[in-house]
């Protein structure tokens, strides 16, 4: 990496456009999977892909995360995939915006993790886990690189 990409901050720039990329594709996926349902429940759906991946559909676990997704209505699952849909856009957004290091997409960024962290923090404190641990610790590395950017004018 030349001397000028790191001071650009080019690297960790180019890890945050490939995590937002990543997330926005998967947002996407799973949007117009859930609207491909069709007149399927998202529990069947479910059902057909463990069988698939030729695992026991009895398991107790797997009759949990089917009994939950049987409580969604048709209503329900086409709000949650226009909002994955949304997400996984403003995603997509953000990272060509930072690709391109634009200003704004710094601050849409920053904004956007900013709000999300305390709902990641409950989350943590609910259900202790080394996982969640580093999601919250990278969202705020994330926020601080970006904030200590936009501070300085970079």
């Amino acid at each position: 990496m030349s001397r000028k990409a790191k001071e650009e901050g080019g690297f960790l720039l180019g890890l945050i456009v490939w995590e937002r990329a990543c997330k926005g594709t998967l947002l996407i996926l799973l949007g117009i999977g859930l609207l491909s349902f069709g007149r399927r429940g998202p529990g069947e759906v479910i059902k057909e892909v463990v069988r698939a991946l030729n695992l026991d559909v009895d398991r107790r676990s797997v009759q949990a995360v089917v009994g939950r997704l049987e409580l969604l209505t048709g209503k329900a699952v086409i709000q949650i995939s226009l909002a994955a849909l949304i997400l996984g856009v403003l995603d997509w957004i953000q990272a060509i915006g930072l690709y391109y290091k634009k200003r704004w997409a710094e601050f849409f960024t920053l904004v956007s993790v900013s709000l999300l962290i305390p709902f990641e923090v409950v989350h943590f404190w609910e259900r202790w886990n080394a996982l969640r641990a580093l999601g919250v610790g990278l969202n705020a590395l994330v926020v601080i690189y970006l904030y200590r950017r936009l501070q300085h004018g970079k």
